[in-house]
């Protein structure tokens, strides 16, 4: 058991020495004999209580222990008084800065047990703020095990989701292909109708569904296999890009009821990989319109920033709520229920990543939508076309 170390303080020093006497058996006991050498006493030593006499020269036994409280708070004070010093010592009580008094002439038996209570209520309170610590580093740790086993789950949740999406997204690409045979034909039957110009237009209409669908299966497969989707890059006109999509999501039937437009601004030459662009702003424009009620409006717009195209979809919708605005990006959120898979955006993300570029989400609840796409206008690596 550890052994207490007391301090006693009084300018006379028979008191001292019966005080000593008294307690030494079972304690160590320090003396002083004025109130600045027992705050030196205070400074040299580790002590759990201070007696101390009320009326020293020079410094009263209260004034020297409301010092102490500021030095050590942990330390218990125990201050000795004549009834004539009663109201003083019972105010320094009252605000905490001596935990109880003692009249003098004080008994030795009762001085024992004063002694003895007041150093097991300091050991208990000093136990408890040592367990309320304990607790709480322990509280953090657990804390911090909780968040660590939550990523884990979650990403494992995640990997077992991604392996699914992409067995889906293989087996649908091999029947697809199987399927799409007559689609393919689509070049050979061009070219055979060359002087049909109605018929020759529709047939490309056919033929580019082939690329769609490989494209987008294709994609998925490399998302969840973790690699960078693979770029086919070319100079392409931005300009008709972007009308392209427009022309072919105004037709969808998510679009019905809402005008989709973009700003024409001329030509501009960008490398990029054009039927991931198309992918990418194709799903911006239908998760647009699903947010926006029937009425509304999506803009496609561009415009030149430095070495960068800058490409927006605006829509006058519901918005996406701030909580969200990061979310957006993570595989498998989805505000849609199930009617989402919630792989859209992070998809997009992961193709105009490859491109060298950056995708991000900015909102009003209540009033609507913008998402900005950035692309070097020279591709992947920046640099600028021809």
């Amino acid at each position: 058991m550890t052994r207490h170390t007391i301090l006693v303080v009084d300018d006379e020093v028979n008191t001292l020495q019966v005080m000593k006497s008294l307690l030494e058996d079972e304690y160590t006991v320090l003396t002083a004999e004025s109130g600045q050498e027992g705050l030196e006493r205070l400074a040299q030593a580790d002590i759990d209580m201070v007696i101390a006499d009320q009326r020293m020269p020079g410094m009263s036994g209260v004034e020297m222990l409301v010092a102490m409280k500021r030095l050590k708070p942990d330390c218990i004070r125990i201050v000795l008084t004549a009834y004539a010093d009663f109201d003083a010592v019972v105010l320094a009580c009252n605000q905490g800065d001596v935990y109880r008094f003692v009249l003098k002439p004080w008994n030795p038996d009762e001085m024992e047990i004063v002694v003895r209570q007041a150093l097991e209520h300091r050991d208990a309170v000093r136990a408890r703020e040592e367990l309320l610590v304990r607790l709480e580093r322990q509280n953090r740790e657990l804390e911090k095990a909780w968040a660590e086993l939550k990523e884990a789950q979650d990403t494992m949740v995640r990997s077992e989701k991604l392996a699914a999406v992409g067995k889906l997204a293989g087996g649908m690409l091999h029947e697809l292909k199987n399927q799409l045979f007559l689609v393919m034909m689509a070049d050979d039957f061009k070219k055979r109708y060359w002087y049909d110009e109605e018929l020759s237009h529709f047939l490309e209409s056919i033929g580019g569904l082939n690329h769609i669908v490989t494209d987008m299966l294709d994609g998925y497969r490399h998302y969840v296999s973790g690699r960078r989707p693979t770029l086919i890059l070319a100079e392409e006109d931005i300009e008709k890009l972007t009308a392209d999509v427009v022309a072919l999501t105004s037709s969808a039937a998510y679009a019905l009821n809402r005008t989709i437009e973009q700003s024409v601004l001329g030509p501009l030459l960008v490398v990029c990989d054009r039927h991931k662009i198309k992918r990418v702003l194709t799903n911006l424009i239908r998760n647009a319109c699903e947010a926006t009620p029937e009425g509304g409006k999506i803009v496609l717009g561009r415009r030149v920033e430095g070495d960068e195209v800058i490409l927006e979809v605006s829509d006058n919708g519901s918005g996406v709520s701030p909580e969200n605005q990061q979310r957006v990006w993570e595989p498998f959120f989805t505000t849609k229920g199930d009617a989402g898979l919630g792989l859209g955006l992070d998809l997009c993300r992961s193709f105009v990543e490859g491109h060298g570029g950056g995708i991000s989400c900015s909102s009003v609840p209540g009033e609507g939508a913008t998402f900005t796409v950035r692309l070097p206008l020279g591709g992947p690596g920046r640099i600028p076309p021809a």
